[in-house]
């Protein structure tokens, strides 16, 4: 699934990668001219229950907003009866904008699915 994304989106601003220590956690990539593909952020999945191929579609998603194109992946399927909800979080001591996903199945209250960790200038242009 990845590669397929990767080659359909070669000439893109933004790409992601799996991270190389957790197949939960992906680094989000963006081109620059003298150095390729540099990490901008990364996107970390806390509900250790969620399927990974959901996760990429989720991230695949995200890249896709970031290079100004509408979500790639209809995900509703995958949680059916489950809403998404982010925060945003105000930090000015660090460089990263940072933004919690929750998820609610309407048995209680939501529980964090994931981290997004994204750097401000990039998050601020996007």
């Amino acid at each position: 699934m990845e590669e397929e994304f990767k080659k359909a989106n070669e000439s893109v601003m933004f790409s992601y990668r799996r991270h190389s220590e957790s197949k939960q956690t992906y680094t989000l990539l963006k081109s620059t001219s003298d150095a390729g593909y540099q990490p901008v952020g990364d996107y970390t999945v806390l509900d250790k229950k969620e399927d990974c191929g959901l996760s990429e579609k989720k991230v695949m998603n995200l890249v896709a907003l970031l290079n100004g194109k509408d979500a790639t992946n209809d995900v509703s399927e995958d949680i059916e009866g489950t809403k998404l909800f982010y925060y945003e979080s105000p930090s000015a001591q660090t460089d990263k904008t940072k933004i919690v996903f929750y998820k609610q199945d309407g048995s209680g209250v939501s529980k964090e699915n994931a981290l997004f960790l994204i750097n401000k200038e990039v998050w601020g242009h996007a």
